[in-house]
């Protein structure tokens, strides 16, 4: 397994593939983690039972780009020595991207790439000038030397073959820990909406701003939570400012592990009403707490309403504000009966121990050891 950074600030790719690999332990495979090291922050511990090697690498700010000059001869010399069945790479756009399809293409190793949404239309028009130099400069070829490509939903399916490759893609949701402790619906007033993951552009969370402001529902506040990039808690700040909501809208800094989940637990309501997400891990985890979700369709979780577990709508101002002004008015009793259904639902079908289940059976296949599963596209 590979990915260019190992860091909680990583946000869903942090969590989704250590959750996959720690699974994979637990079905009798031996992982090691290959990564980045870029001074500070240092990467995190490797999960429990993975092995972890690093390369050195810069982290170069003005250009937000990373170097790993070292990660080649790494990476082979660790293959020669201790062998390497598959490789399993995570994201695009990195030197060690490059690296370790470099390496998986010289000793012939199956490799299958994780897009983690990169792929989607949204995503290359962000900074979509850096990306096709990128592409130019090796990503393209790395891509279609690929021998397995890995999408969460349908939707990033399409992505993928909209883009032209033509690889054999496997379909596999990420995967959501489930708590032992569900979220506490209690008539205690304030009550809380949260959003919690990347502030970025592609979340649209100044629209989600505007829409509860132009509502403002007594008795709720709003709690959008992560890590900022780009300045966006700037912009968001400014739009709370623009909109005289500074009493009812919250921006906080990112939590991780037990405090994640205690301010899961404490909400009563989620957002996650992005411009695109191949995913959305941030909505399996309010699900798997309890929590009824608001998503946009742009996200690849139509399946709420249908779940009795929240609501699926466009990702504009208007639509977000008549779902915020139902949804806040419920009784609690509602709220938890829609966050009990979810749950359910995250219990039944999105359990890490399934997906690395399905991630086993790929890699046998990729390695000519068992039969072609049926998820593969």
């Amino acid at each position: 397994m590979s990915m260019s950074g190992w860091h909680e600030s990583s946000g869903g790719p942090f969590v989704s593939a250590g959750n996959l690999m720690e699974n994979l332990v637990d079905l009798g495979h031996d992982v090691t983690f290959f990564t980045g090291d870029y001074g500070e922050p240092s990467p995190a511990s490797a999960p429990l039972g993975v092995k972890m090697i690093t390369a050195k690498g810069l982290l170069l700010p003005v250009i937000r780009q990373t170097l790993t000059p070292g990660a080649y001869p790494t990476l082979l010399s660790h293959c020669e020595a201790q062998g390497v069945d598959v490789f399993h790479d995570n994201g695009l756009w990195r030197s060690l991207n490059i690296a370790v399809a470099r390496v998986a293409h010289a000793k012939n190793i199956p490799r299958i790439v994780s897009l983690r949404g990169t792929l989607d239309s949204h995503a290359l028009s962000h900074r979509g000038w850096k990306k096709r130099i990128a592409l130019s400069l090796g990503h393209r070829r790395a891509l279609e030397q690929a021998t397995c490509l890995h999408a969460t939903s349908l939707r990033e399916v399409d992505s993928i073959r909209s883009f032209g490759l033509k690889q054999p893609i496997a379909l596999i949701s990420n995967g959501v820990g489930f708590p032992s402790e569900a979220a506490h619906f209690s008539e205690t007033e304030p009550r809380t909406a949260l959003y919690l993951g990347r502030l970025h552009p592609i979340k649209n969370l100044e629209v989600l701003v505007r829409a509860w402001a132009r509502i403002a529902p007594p008795n709720w506040r709003l709690k959008i939570v992560g890590n900022a990039e780009m300045g966006y808690d700037r912009h968001l700040q400014s739009t709370i400012r623009d909109e005289r909501a500074e009493k009812q809208i919250e921006i906080g800094q990112p939590v991780y592990g037990s405090e994640k989940s205690n301010l899961l637990r404490s909400a009563q309501l989620f957002f996650l009403v992005s411009k695109t997400e191949n995913f959305g891990i941030s909505a399996a985890e309010a699900l798997a707490h309890g929590l009824p979700v608001v998503a946009s369709t742009a996200t690849p979780w139509s399946c709420l309403p249908e779940i009795g577990a929240g609501w699926s709508i466009e990702g504009v101002e208007e639509s977000l504000a008549e779902t915020i002004r139902i949804a806040t008015s419920l009784p609690s009793s509602e709220l938890q009966a829609m966050g009990q259904r979810g749950r359910n639902y995250a219990k039944d079908s999105l359990s890490w121990s399934k997906v690395a289940y399905r991630f086993a059976q790929t890699y046998n296949w990729l390695i000519g050891a068992g039969e072609q599963p049926d998820f593969i596209q």
